[in-house]
């Protein structure tokens, strides 16, 4: 006797196969029967009528590292949105933006400049398992996972910094990672136009990624751009998961160059290509046409460095304006009027 059966229900089970017309068996916890299950005994019945039955959907991209938390406001806390429509998992720590690990000196303003978190303790969540033990004794009503974010790592090592690491550096950056993914990290993620990440150089994640070799995790990137670069941040993704052997992720995969038709095709052909070589390197994508990020990744490198009121300093000088627009220009692909036209006319 099961405990619940699903009867008629249109059923699609995710197998890449088309859908059919079943009944499901659940006892316990677990689902111990597909087919049909006409005259089975079960404790409740329910009889779908044609509605659809799917696997719960799971959300590869979130940024809701901080939801069933008190320091979040949200009223859907519990996440009882993300179930009505279907989603009966999500997964944080993406773009490099992850809560934990962290150095106690540099907790509370990491938890400010990433999370607009003030007051935060700072001994809470230096490491990545206390963070998820936390997680865990939350009510909510989905499942969660969980990317370290290099961007984390190496502001606990460097902050803001735009240079490479030490040697000693990147020993520390590659601890707290192994640390991190022998507490249920996924992987590792990155952030390659946000501070601090966009001062990390190839070679720096390649190091990085060695520990994602040795415990089995994933790459997951933001890359470095979505404009001029493109191509060449595509490639780079490629080259760090090739070098280690290590499967990886694409975050949001798009462009912003409205003329992209042949670069759409030079991108999918290169991860073509790259998994015909054996690189598990796949890409993820939202459905609508829309982004939103912080406007300061429109800044170039010379003016991210540091801490947010450095920052500032340099940006409300009115002898580097002109030095600003130049580096705008060249550096977020707006090199001349008409793409920069382009760009502006779609932002909001």
């Amino acid at each position: 006797m099961f405990d619940v059966l699903l009867t008629n229900a249109k059923i699609v089970d995710g197998a890449n196969t088309p859908w059919y017309m079943g009944d499901v068996g659940i006892t316990g916890d677990r689902i111990t029967a597909v087919g049909n299950l006409k005259g089975q005994e079960a404790k409740e019945i329910f009889d779908l009528a044609g509605r659809v039955l799917a696997p719960g959907f799971i959300d590869v991209h979130t940024h809701f590292d901080l939801l069933p938390f008190p320091f979040s406001e949200s009223k859907y806390r519990t996440s009882e949105h993300r179930t009505r429509q279907g989603i009966t998992t999500v997964v944080v720590g993406c773009c490099g933006i992850s809560v934990s690990p962290m150095s106690a000196e540099r907790s509370v303003q990491w938890m400010d400049e990433s999370q607009s978190v003030k007051d935060f303790p700072e001994d809470k969540w230096l490491h990545f398992g206390d963070y998820l033990d936390d997680m865990s004794r939350q009510r909510m009503n989905t499942n969660f996972a969980a990317y370290v974010g290099h961007g984390a790592l190496r502001y606990s090592v460097m902050g803001n910094e735009a240079r490479e690491p030490s040697e000693e550096e990147l020993e520390k950056m590659k601890e707290r990672l192994r640390e991190s993914m022998e507490a249920g990290a996924l992987g590792m993620s990155t952030g390659l136009i946000y501070q601090p990440g966009v001062h990390a150089k190839t070679a720096e994640l390649i190091a990085l990624t060695e520990v994602l070799k040795e415990t089995g995790g994933v790459y997951v990137s933001h890359m470095r751009s979505e404009g001029a670069q493109w191509i060449a941040s595509v490639q780079e993704v490629i080259d760090i998961c090739e070098a280690n052997k290590i499967p990886g992720i694409m975050h949001h995969l798009k462009t912003k160059n409205k003329e992209s038709g042949e670069q759409v095709k030079t991108v999918l052909r290169m991860i073509e290509e790259a998994r015909g070589r054996g690189v598990d390197i796949v890409f993820d994508q939202y459905p609508y046409q829309a982004s939103a990020t912080t406007m300061t990744v429109a800044l170039p490198l010379w003016a991210r460095s540091g801490d947010q009121e450095e920052i500032l300093e340099r940006i409300t000088n009115p002898e580097n304006r002109q030095r600003l627009k130049e580096g705008i220009r060249q550096d977020y692909g707006w090199k001349n009027m008409e793409e920069e036209k382009a760009g502006t006319d779609n932002f909001l």
